[in-house]
């Protein structure tokens, strides 16, 4: 596995990590354009959305020393948004 936190995230598959059901509201043709690009990728809809929600709170709340965070490794969002 990776030792930067994107990569951690984005590499750690259903083995490593516990899934949760996360509904995701999605217009039609964004649904289909997610379709096609996990297809053309090897991909299921569902992994290609963990890869880029993983990479982007990498980014967004990078964790020091690499790695990737523990269960409560990510700042609380207080209600209301970032």
């Amino acid at each position: 596995m990776a030792t930067d936190s994107a990569g951690a995230l984005a590499q750690a598959g259903p083995a490593e990590q516990e899934i949760v059901e996360f509904p995701l509201l999605l217009t039609i043709g964004q649904a289909e354009a997610l379709s096609h690009v996990s297809s053309d990728h090897g991909m299921t809809a569902g992994q290609l959305a963990r890869r880029a929600i993983g990479e982007f709170l990498a980014r967004a709340f990078p964790v020091q020393g690499g790695g990737s965070p523990g269960r409560s490794g990510w700042p609380r969002i207080k209600e209301g948004g970032i």
